[in-house]
Order: C-alpha cells, then sequence, then structure tokens
C-alpha cells in the first residue's frame, strides 16, 4: 500500500493509521463498521499520497477523495445511527463563469448524504445556501493572512476579551445592562468609530456591538481606569496595547443577557470556534453574500475542495489556465491554498476521528490583519 512517511503530512498520517488497529466509537464494537473504518480510512491515505505526488492541476480531486473517504470512516465510527453515507450532498453549479472565483457550489442534500452527516459529527451546520469560490476562499480561518487578487471580501477575525472577566457598566442608571467588552483582532485602521461600526457589518456574530468611546468610565464597576495598562486613546475610541507584535486592537461594546461570570463566559464562547491556547479567544466569519449565518471552519474547506475537485474534472481547460503561474494574478493564490489544504485535511480528518464537536482542536493559527477599513 502507498503510503505517506515523510513531510508535514508524515505526523498526522501516522497517527490516523494508528487508529486502524484500535478504531474508536462504534467502529470498536460492531465488525461492519470496523471493516468500513479501516477501508475508507486506507484510501483516504493513499489519496494523500497521490496528492503529494501529483501538480496542482490534479492535486484538489486527490484531496477532496481523501477528505471524503476519511470521513466516511468518521461517520463509521460516532454516528450512532444511519452511519453508510451516500452522495456528495454538495455540488458545483453548471453554470459558466468567466473568472473561477465566481463558480458556486451549492448544496443538494439527500437522505443520508456525506457532508450532511459529516458536519453533524463535528457539530458544524451544513452548507445550507449557494457559495462562490471567491466566498470559500475568504471564510478559510486558516488561510485569511493570504491576500487574494482581484476580490475585496470581508476576512475572518478573531475576538479577546482585555479583561477576561465578568464585567458590567455602571453609568447607564440603578440598573445597568450588561456586555461584553472584546479586542478586535483583524480589522486595519479606521479613522473614528463610525469606520470601525461599518467594518463589523458583515460578521453576524458581531451585531450590536459599538466601539467604546474614550475615556472610560473610572467609576464603572469592574472597568479600567483611563491611562490603566495596556489601554490607549485613538481618535476617541478605546484601543487595547497587547504585548503581542501585531499592535493594539480597537475595543467594542456587545450586550447580552446576565449577569455573572458564568453567563459572561458561555456568551464570549457562542461568538465563534475556541483558539486551542486561550478559550477566551474565538473567531468569528462573515456572512456570505447569500447565507444568513457565517460558514464553520471545516464547511468552507470542504466545499471549497469539492468545488476545485469539480473544476479540474469538468472544466480542465479553465483550471488549468487559472494556474498559469506567468500571467494569472490569482495562481499563486491556488497554489497556497492547495499546498494548506495538503496540510489541513488531515488534522481536520484526525479531530474528527478522536474528538467530539465540544473538545475540537483543529483551531486556527492567529495572523496579522489582512481586512482593509470600508470607505
Amino acid at each position: 500500500m502507498s503510503s505517506i512517511s515523510a513531510g508535514s503530512l508524515a505526523s498526522p498520517w501516522r497517527d490516523i493509521r494508528a487508529l486502524r488497529a484500535d478504531p474508536p466509537g462504534f467502529a470498536a464494537i460492531d465488525e461492519a463498521r470496523r471493516k468500513e473504518f479501516g477501508a475508507s480510512l486506507q484510501q483516504a491515505e493513499e489519496f494523500a499520497a497521490a496528492a503529494s505526488d501529483s501538480g496542482y492541476a490534479t492535486k484538489p480531486l486527490q484531496l477532496y477523495y481523501g477528505l471524503s473517504q476519511g470521513f466516511r470512516a468518521v461517520c463509521a465510527a460516532h454516528l450512532d445511527a444511519d452511519w453508510r453515507r451516500f452522495g456528495h450532498g454538495l455540488t458545483l453549479s453548471d453554470a459558466h463563469a468567466d473568472a473561477l472565483i465566481d463558480y458556486v457550489v451549492k448544496p443538494v442534500p439527500r437522505p443520508l448524504d456525506l457532508h450532511t452527516g459529516a458536519m453533524s459529527v463535528v457539530g458544524e451546520e451544513p452548507l445550507s445556501e449557494s457559495v462562490t469560490i471567491g466566498e470559500l476562499l475568504a471564510a478559510l480561518i486558516e488561510f485569511r493572512d493570504f491576500e487574494i487578487p482581484e476580490m475585496d471580501l470581508p476576512r475572518p477575525l478573531f475576538l479577546a476579551s482585555p479583561l477576561q472577566r465578568h464585567h458590567v457598566a455602571g453609568n447607564e442608571g440603578p440598573a445597568p445592562a450588561p456586555f461584553l467588552m472584546i479586542a478586535v483582532i483583524g480589522l486595519s485602521d479606521c479613522p473614528d468609530a463610525s469606520a470601525l461600526s461599518k467594518a463589523i457589518e458583515p460578521y453576524p456574530a458581531l451585531d450590536g456591538a459599538v466601539p467604546t468611546t474614550w475615556p472610560l468610565d473610572p467609576e464603572r464597576p469592574g472597568g479600567i481606569k483611563p491611562g490603566g495598562m495596556g489601554w490607549i486613546d485613538r481618535d476617541g475610541v478605546a484601543y487595547f496595547q497587547s504585548e503581542d507584535p501585531q499592535g493594539t486592537f480597537p475595543v467594542f461594546r456587545l450586550p447580552f443577557d446576565g449577569d455573572n461570570p458564568l453567563v459572561y463566559r458561555a456568551a464570549l464562547e457562542r461568538l465563534g470556534v475556541a483558539h486551542p491556547d486561550d478559550s477566551l479567544l474565538r473567531v468569528v466569519q462573515p456572512a456570505t453574500s447569500k447565507t444568513l449565518h457565517p460558514l464553520g471552519a471545516l464547511v468552507p474547506w470542504w466545499a471549497l475542495l469539492l468545488g476545485l475537485s469539480s473544476l479540474a474534472r469538468y472544466h480542465a481547460s479553465q483550471w488549468n489556465g487559472a494556474l498559469a503561474i506567468d500571467h494569472e494574478p490569482i495562481a499563486p493564490a491556488l497554489e497556497r491554498v492547495i499546498d494548506l489544504a495538503e496540510e489541513i485535511v488531515p488534522l481536520y480528518l484526525l479531530d474528527g476521528l478522536t474528538t467530539g464537536p465540544e473538545q475540537r482542536k483543529r483551531t486556527p493559527v492567529l495572523g496579522r490583519a489582512s481586512n482593509r477599513c470600508p470607505a
């Protein structure tokens, strides 16, 4: 059997391969599931090995089928019923698009489709509306540092609580309204509070958030005095000065229901995926043009690889043209995202095989700001 034994994929695939002798979940006690588990993981690993030996013209095909076969093993291990899955659940629209980033991936849900089953295991909502290849590229948490030529779409943001504890307003009468205080990482410089408010409009999780005005009220219960450590004034807005080399981050106030530390923590956690090194650091993604909710962490990778594999298979000349590195501005971004997928796919797969939705570890690495403040 062909297997991956060197390079960046060696470690996760070695860990995945070891599970075949000691399957998790239902695959450990049901012989039919165990056989499907092992066979699916063998195919997933061989697809990954083929991808590592292929050029960009065909890599998306092997990467997508490696992902999908790997998650058939996840379903065999962790779905309590209807674990055998049939059909992709997504498709690339037949409509021709002049630009690659304008091609559309759309859901085609059917009973027991793989996409829906896999997302139920990892705790994400399956794709529910059509989305363009460009929007999928922009939604990738791990790809947010890379510029995508000829495309200006909002990218994922990171949220931190500068106080990391419960915080309640004290200047709004005898019954102060509780709110979260969050520093937003990933917004480029904005000239004023109005521009900051406009910059967060694409992010449903931040609906109702307003920039924290300066000076901060020193009498507010739990508050930080103006000029206190970590706080600076920038054009009448409070910014948090981080020790991180990324610099300073605007601080927003976001109302929530509740008035104790546990409720505060729960409200912060609902904003997005947690960073592995700090449970108070969250990730928020923008809504796409046709969806009313943001995509998850795995969903955009899944849909993007389905879309790129379909382009490679059914629109080969257009796909090869987009990869023409000598004259296509988007070609470097496509190469980078495919290279990144080779590293990311086995990490998501290993996570799905070994942890439940509440224990997921495949979360993003912080990056520099790449958004531009709206005009």
